[in-house]
């Protein structure tokens, strides 16, 4: 099944195919927007004592050091504010640039309208959604 069409109307396809047991690989849904921010969440400054999982991040072959808070900003929100040249462009589980590879540690996605089941078995992410849950993370967008 493909499915295209306005966000609301995408949702209750998509739900509608998997009560009536479709299984997941067979349906596929194309998005053209990106979800609206919350509004009202605040930024969260990262400080020594903000609660923090240790984040190496992995592009172009180099490694850089950097702390993930548990809650607020995502994998890819840390690293721009580190200055790093990371790939993006909707900030919202949708276009899939942000994708990278979780290497060690585990985190949780918010959303994803875009990776298919093996890649996420693979350990592939949108850095752009994700939150760490264990203590040490490193995550490489030189995978592909």
């Amino acid at each position: 099944a493909f499915i295209c069409g306005p966000g609301p109307m995408m949702d209750a396809a998509e739900a509608a195919l998997k009560s009536a047991g479709v299984p997941p690989q067979q349906v596929h849904v194309e998005r053209f927007g990106t979800p609206l921010p919350q509004a009202g969440v605040p930024a969260i400054e990262i400080t020594d004592d903000t609660p923090a999982a240790d984040l190496e991040l992995i592009i172009d072959g180099k490694k850089r050091k950097l702390r993930l808070p548990y809650q607020g900003v995502s994998v890819l929100d840390v690293g721009l504010k580190a200055g790093l040249a990371l790939p993006y462009a909707c900030k919202g589980g949708v276009c899939c640039t942000c994708r990278a590879k979780v290497l060690e540690g585990e985190v949780r996605m918010e959303k994803n309208y875009t990776l298919e089941q093996h890649e996420i078995d693979a350990g592939f992410v949108l850095t752009c959604q994700c939150h760490p849950i264990s203590d040490r993370v490193v995550v490489s967008y030189d995978e592909r």
